[in-house]
């Protein structure tokens, strides 16, 4: 019986990170394993952590967590955009849609987004 690779991923790095804003927890979850078409979901796994921010106004971040393979290529890549309270904790959550048998580790890069770029994005 096949195994999801992410069952036995290891975190490569976490990049970026201030003082002010921390990653404090992440945890890969597989997607069980469909037996038949009512039970599959539509994505293979999913990343989901918590990040405190230590400022007093709030902040925009955007998680890209990097899927890699052993020589630390990217695989496959996905973000997630939130907003954090001041002194508060966010939650993100990214879904992997492409499973690829030679994943084996993970990487999370966090940044700050401002308000004006990000609306330009959608521009």
């Amino acid at each position: 019986m096949d195994e999801s690779p992410l069952k036995t991923l290891e975190i490569a790095w976490i990049k970026d990170q201030k003082p002010d804003i921390v990653v404090l927890d992440y945890k890969f979850f597989p997607s069980p394993r469909d037996c038949c078409a009512q039970t599959a979901l539509p994505f293979w796994g999913k990343l989901i952590g918590t990040i405190k921010n230590n400022r007093y106004d709030e902040v925009m971040l955007k998680v890209v967590v990097y899927l890699l393979d052993d020589d630390g290529n990217v695989l496959d890549r996905e973000t997630d955009i939130f907003i954090v309270e001041g002194l508060g904790e966010g939650k993100f959550e990214v879904n992997f849609k492409k499973c690829d048998k030679t994943i084996k580790k993970y990487s999370i890069e966090l940044h700050e987004v401002d308000e004006e770029s990000f609306t330009q994005s959608f521009l």
